[in-house]
């Protein structure tokens, strides 16, 4: 629930120039969409930095703060978005995944964003035919529809098993599968996919809050302990690239279906680190008292012009 009196946080993800093709795995909001977005939200809202938010995540006003986050730190961030941003004078949250940046790894979840560009029915035939042996590494159809409630049934099928259910080995190895079929290398769709070095070097000249998303964007249901090592790596990366540890993490898929050890060795990696402020996928305005450990977001096409008024 949005209450108009309290702080927002908003939550991107892809966001595409209008004159863009665009794949069939992802749905971005498009750069007149973000752009009529901000002119919703600096009305209603004061558009603030990361440290500028957490001084002011109590406030209750007309123009509570809202900051801006986008996960994954995909190319779109830094071509369309933060010329966007930087034009208003205003700020956002990146966070980002670093081995993606590095050009070495194409996540298991944008994996499945390229596999799902293809034919959803094959995709999970194919998927069926590789889990033969052990149907259960697939998960139910309704835990799947808990998570992506909002996709086809074939598809939230297909997500739920490649980024919860199965392990995180046998997922890459389906998902890399398929693209070896397709004749293009994983670095290539990485360095296409993700920003890099450079480019995120640009970002924070330009102002922006580059933060913690792990190093492979691997949930921690899947990860399990192996959360510190994802953290760690990330947050040394990003210091490369600052001069600072970045203060902000947001957990890949929210730490749904993770055991309450998992979440406290999470917590205790965040705590190592430095990390200030995190971000949750419960989806509301910020309640007073909230946690700034586990601050809620709301999804920008919730919001107009896509969303409610």
């Amino acid at each position: 629930m949005i209450d108009p009196r309290r702080p927002l946080v908003v939550m991107y993800h892809y966001v595409w120039q209008d004159v863009q093709n665009v794949p069939g795995g992802i749905r971005p909001l498009m750069s007149t969409e973000f752009d009529a977005q901000l002119d919703f939200l600096e009305r209603r809202y004061q558009i603030v930095s990361a440290e500028s938010f957490l001084d002011r995540v109590k406030e209750e006003s007309d123009r509570p703060p809202c900051l801006l986050t986008f996960d994954d730190g995909t190319r779109d961030h830094a071509d369309v978005v933060t010329p966007m941003l930087a034009r208003r004078a205003v700020t956002g949250v990146f966070f980002i995944i670093s081995d993606a940046a590095r050009g070495k790894l194409m996540p298991t979840t944008h994996l499945v964003h390229w596999l799902l560009g293809n034919d959803d029915e094959q995709i999970w035939k194919s998927l069926q035919a590789y889990a033969t042996k052990d149907p259960a590494m697939l998960g139910t159809a309704e835990d799947a529809r808990k998570i992506y409630h909002y996709e086809s049934q074939t598809r939230g099928r297909i997500k739920y098993a490649l980024n919860m259910s199965m392990t995180p080995k046998l997922a890459r190895q389906f998902a890399l599968s398929m693209l070896e079929r397709s004749g293009v290398t994983e670095k290539q769709l990485a360095r296409d996919w993700f920003a890099q070095r450079d480019q995120l070097e640009a970002m924070h000249r330009a102002g922006m809050t580059l933060a913690v998303h792990g190093r492979t964007h691997t949930s921690l249901q899947q990860l399990g302990p192996a959360i510190a090592e994802e953290i760690d790596d990330c947050s040394n990366f990003l210091t490369e690239i600052t001069g600072k540890p970045p203060t902000w993490w947001a957990c890949p898929f929210g730490g749904s279906g993770a055991s309450t050890e998992d979440h406290a060795t999470m917590q205790n990696a965040m705590r190592k680190v430095g990390i200030r402020g995190a971000v949750s996928t419960a989806s509301s305005s910020v309640p007073a008292g909230c946690d700034v450990m586990s601050i809620p977001r709301v999804d920008c096409i919730l919001l107009p012009p896509r969303g409610a008024k």
